[in-house]
């Protein structure tokens, strides 16, 4: 039997304008201008499952930079769901996903932003075997991008 079925972790690094109430980041606000030791910046971790589209080697054609749109909607729990696009394709030739996620807290939100995407692992669920990728040349390349993007070029 020759089916690849693999499962690919990537670390995603981004930042996004959200719009609606979200009490993730009221709370983030409280907790900024009431403790002297607060980091001014708002961090979230998610987890969330994505259908890849149009690629041929998914860690070399998914990596690297996207942009994003997401739609949230949570009371305790919910869904957040959304895609994730190449930059400037917008009729979706190039690499793009589908996503859903689970989300907690209060939300109703719309999300729009930009994001990196570090292949870290592939397992295959046939042999079960584990692929490690290699970090340095995205890594390069994301600091080469927000070189270019802080320096204007």
């Amino acid at each position: 039997d020759t089916r690849r079925v693999e499962v690919t972790s990537f670390l995603v690094i981004g930042g996004d304008l959200s719009i609606g109430p979200n009490s993730g980041f009221i709370d983030w606000m409280k907790k900024l201008f009431s403790e002297n030791d607060a980091i001014p910046l708002n961090i979230s971790i998610s987890v969330y499952a994505a259908g890849i589209h149009n690629v041929d080697n998914v860690v070399e054609d998914y990596a690297g930079p996207f942009q994003y749109q997401t739609t949230t909607a949570a009371y305790k729990y919910g869904l957040t769901f959304g895609e994730a696009y190449t930059p400037s394709d917008l009729d979706r030739e190039l690499a793009y996903s589908e996503t859903i996620g689970v989300a907690s807290g209060y939300a109703l939100t719309v999300n729009e932003g930009a994001s990196y995407y570090f292949p870290m692992q592939t397992r295959s669920l046939v042999s079960g075997t584990t692929t490690h990728h290699n970090l340095l040349p995205h890594i390069q390349n994301f600091f080469t991008l927000l070189n270019g993007f802080f320096s204007g070029e």
